[in-house]
């Protein structure tokens, strides 16, 4: 049944436009005979409608309609009334029981089955429960064909293949790249973080037991200040300010360690779109998008973070495990060995240089990354001094 409720305009000019539309669909494999009818109230303010009745002959044509004609429906009127008519859609069963249409809760899409068929989301409401959120992320880390293995796999011993298949087209059997750096770089601060319980500053050589310096080193007293012209920065960089945050930090340097840690995820996250534009400037007529050299630079950090992050966690195993120093420290040493040469060989393999054109551009391609880290880490420094 098809409810249309006329709020402004003329009831008769709204049935000759139902007209061609009846007719229209009476041709349509759901449904049979279709009629109108009218009621309208005698307060000239009252909305007039006009309902219509259509037989239905075949329930999975009618399931079909309503997928796929239903919404052109409602575009055709709107197009043609705006907002001075609605329409509603309800369907009459054999029984008598009445009920309006199902629309996805996501996309509004009506729905003909236990999925929407424009966004994919489950049609029955639902809570979501604990249990259902740790079962999927169990079966998501375990299950050995998820996108968890298929990406870890390769960002780890294939260099350059994630960013190569990414490129090609072949991306939802990994995960998303943006997603993955988030994860890596938490991650690898959180293991930084518990492994060395925060970057911890000894200052003139005098720490006490408690992570706190005495408050007579003298290093605050009097601090040289130069005005920068920048008015809200001036404002915090006065001597008293200046002094007062050293006093603090040598108070507390455990809490300056933590409050810096805390600030470098992000400081790295704004160097990754300089790296991407030095690589766009090395490699000029490679014919890839600033996006291209932006997915290269994220994926060999979350490699950095992951291969990083895994070296930190086996060697503290070894060390529960008494395994020996010499044994950790080839560890460390291949590690360091090994970021270098994954660079190299994602280089050749996404952009396809030779061996020297290559070895050239990761030489610029590490200058501006220790320049970059040097900028960023100044920045993150100054930001937690202010910020302390």
């Amino acid at each position: 049944m098809l409810e249309f409720t006329l709020h402004d305009g003329d009831a008769a000019a709204l049935e000759q436009w139902l007209g061609p539309k009846l007719e229209a669909l009476v041709q349509h494999p759901a449904f049979g005979d279709a009629s109108i009818f009218g009621e309208e109230d005698a307060s000239p303010e009252s909305a007039a409608q006009r309902v219509v009745h259509l037989d239905v002959h075949d329930g999975e044509a009618l399931s079909t309609w309503l997928r796929d004609d239903a919404d052109e429906l409602r575009a055709d009127l709107a197009n043609a009334w705006g907002g001075s008519v609605d329409l509603r859609i309800r369907t009459l069963t054999a029984g008598g029981d009445t009920h309006d249409a199902p629309r996805c809760l996501n996309c509004e899409a009506i729905l003909t089955g236990q999925y929407c068929w424009r966004c994919g989301q489950r049609a029955r409401e639902r809570l979501i429960t604990v249990h259902e959120l740790l079962r999927g992320l169990v079966v998501d880390a375990f299950t050995v064909d998820s996108r968890l293995w298929r990406t870890v796999v390769p960002l780890l011993f294939r260099p350059g293949y994630l960013t190569a298949d990414y490129l090609a087209g072949r991306r939802v059997r990994y995960l998303p790249p943006f997603r993955m750096y988030i994860f890596l770089s938490l991650l690898f601060f959180l293991i930084v973080s518990v492994g060395t319980g925060g970057l911890n500053f000894t200052l003139n050589g005098a720490e006490s037991a408690r992570g706190t310096l005495p408050s007579d080193v003298g290093i605050c007293e009097r601090p040289r200040v130069s005005q920068t012209g920048v008015a809200w920065l001036d404002a915090q960089l006065t001597p008293q300010v200046l002094q007062a945050r050293c006093e603090r930090i040598v108070g507390n340097p455990r809490a300056f360690g933590r409050a810096l840690l805390d600030a470098m995820p992000m400081s790295l996250l704004l160097m990754l779109p300089l790296l991407a534009l030095v690589i766009q400037v090395l490699h000029p007529f490679s014919g890839r998008f600033y996006a291209e050299h932006l997915l290269f630079v994220i994926h060999y950090h979350s490699f950095f973070f992951l291969i990083v992050s895994l070296a930190a966690v086996i060697k503290t195993l070894g060390e529960q495990l008494a395994i020996p120093g010499g044994v950790l420290n080839w560890l460390g040493i291949a590690t360091g060995v090994y970021l270098p040469v994954y660079l190299y060989i994602s280089m050749r393999r996404v952009y396809a240089r030779g061996r020297f054109a290559t070895l050239l551009r990761m030489g610029v391609l590490f200058f501006a990354y220790l320049l970059s880290l040097i900028v960023i880490t100044l920045g993150a420094l100054l930001i937690t001094i202010l910020t302390i």
